[in-house]
């Protein structure tokens, strides 16, 4: 945005756009510099993996690495989404035990370098497909699919106390539950 007017939109480089495999659900860290997103190229564990590459400034994304077996599956993974804290990232999956169709699950990397998963259970997730979280200060927004909608897809909230407390609240979850 520069001199109050869009400029064109510039592909990134072949590291995330890589030829012949869909690249897509951008999620870019507070920082600017990790980008995580989801792909079906060759390497994966499933049929659309999450990937995390590196800014090294200048817009010159490092290659991609698989985020792995903690998050992917044989199946997708997709819309991450990131929080202001950076042991903590948000995802959907069909491929992790849950209610069906693609749920909600947090990722919490903990000090010893473990990765605990948490699904986000009801109300949040439901046997359709629930996708694409958003937060705001004091509301959680997500896309859902269930019976009883208004469109396909319809975007859903709750109030929240806080990010921190939501987090908080999941994380006394039964790990891996």
């Amino acid at each position: 945005f520069r001199n109050n007017k869009w400029n064109e939109p510039v592909a990134l480089n072949t590291n995330i756009n890589y030829k012949s495999f869909e690249s897509k659900h951008p999620a870019i860290s507070a920082g600017g510099d990790t980008l995580i997103f989801s792909t079906n190229r060759d390497g994966g564990l499933g049929k659309f993996d999450l990937w995390m590459s590196v800014n090294s400034g200048d817009d010159l994304w490092g290659p991609p690495m698989n985020l792995g077996n903690n998050y992917n599956t044989k199946l997708n993974e997709l819309s991450p989404s990131f929080t202001a804290f950076q042991n903590v990232l948000f995802f959907a999956s069909d491929g992790h035990e849950g209610f069906g169709g693609l749920d909600l699950y947090m990722a919490k990397r903990l000090s010893t370098g473990e990765t605990i998963l948490y699904n986000l259970g009801v109300p949040f997730n439901s046997n359709r497909d629930d996708c694409f979280l958003s937060f705001s200060d004091h509301e959680l927004y997500w896309s859902t699919n269930r019976h009883g909608g208004v469109g396909s897809f319809d975007i859903a909230a709750v109030k929240i106390p806080s990010v921190l407390s939501f987090i908080s609240k999941l994380s006394l979850k039964k790990r891996n539950a």
